[in-house]
């Protein structure tokens, strides 16, 4: 299917402006961005994520950031998520590492910063997603369990006050009925303007079209190109297409691994990265096909406009 501009947004289009240099990852030889959970300990016991309950790993950051060096090309930027890179004890060196190299990182956390992470080095991330999905104390309690509400709050301000990048990340559910107004409101008198809002389970949820997510598929997407953008590695040196395709419940993963960067050479990994990005949507895992992850379905939708327009861009 083509796809023209004039069938896109002014929002859209200003994504495809964006997104356009990076879907050129299959050049690279190495993914342009990768996500990676450094450890499987969190301060909270989230609806739906069973990180907490998984073996309790975590990587050796020497051997991780040896890793990171030696591939063929350093990533232009890396989100560290989890779990909670927060709970991970050299993350201070991880930062360290990021700020003399310039490779860019950012990090999505359960919003309780302990008092050993040096604020200086959080001040020079992209950005730190919080997620937080109530302001009201009880419903909190429900949805993100085992750190209060009044520690994450006071962890927040430490960070403005650090002028740390602070953004949210919602999630819907029944649970939190209610609370995205109550969320937005109180972001809006910190002066955090960035909040990213998504459903639990978009594609049964009633209540899609009430809300601005921008993580529906308004344009079709016919192969998987954003592996290329966020590799996830999971805290055993697993490697999967997205974090949404390594799953964080019992459950295991909902895609195969696609190799480990501590038991296969980078070369037989990217080969099966390549492979991946090849497969028609239609044979993709059945959580791919309506992909709930705004900036990962917005680089499918760009590639595909991108190649279906100008096939010698790749």
């Amino acid at each position: 299917m083509k796809l023209h501009l004039s069938q896109l947004t002014a929002n859209r289009a200003a994504k495809v402006a964006r997104y356009a240099p990076l879907v050129q990852g299959g050049k690279r030889r190495a993914p342009v961005s990768i996500q990676v959970a450094l450890t499987d300990s969190c301060f909270n016991r989230c609806i739906g994520c069973g990180h907490p309950m998984r073996e309790q790993k975590k990587m050796a950051y020497g051997d991780y950031l040896s890793w990171v060096e030696n591939l063929p090309v350093l990533p232009e930027s890396v989100c560290y998520s989890g779990g909670d890179p927060m709970a991970y004890p050299d993350f201070n060196h991880v930062m360290a590492w990021h700020v003399s190299t310039g490779v860019k990182f950012g990090c999505t956390i359960t919003g309780y910063v302990p008092k050993t992470i040096d604020m200086e080095l959080l001040a020079q991330a992209q950005w730190i997603r919080v997620s937080l999905d109530a302001v009201d104390p009880d419903v909190y309690a429900v949805v993100r369990g085992k750190t209060s509400l009044a520690k994450v709050m006071k962890s927040i301000d430490a960070m403005l006050e650090a002028r740390v990048n602070v953004q949210l990340g919602v999630t819907l559910h029944p649970a939190n009925e209610g609370q995205l107004p109550l969320i937005k409101e109180w972001a809006a008198g910190k002066g955090i303007t960035d909040i990213d809002t998504r459903y639990a389970y978009p594609q049964s949820n009633p209540l899609w079209d009430d809300v601005d997510l921008e993580t529906r598929s308004v344009m079709p997407f016919e192969t998987c190109k954003a592996v290329f953008y966020q590799l996830y590695i999971d805290s055993d040196g697993s490697v999967y297409p997205c974090c949404i395709t390594a799953g964080d419940t019992r459950d295991g993963p909902r895609a195969r691994s696609l190799g480990n960067i501590y038991k296969q050479a980078w070369p037989e990994i990217w080969d099966n990265v390549v492979a991946y990005s090849e497969i028609k949507k239609a044979n993709l895992p059945e959580v791919c096909r309506t992909c709930c992850v705004k900036r990962l379905s917005e680089i499918n939708h760009v590639h595909d406009y991108v190649v279906n327009s100008d096939p010698s861009f790749f």
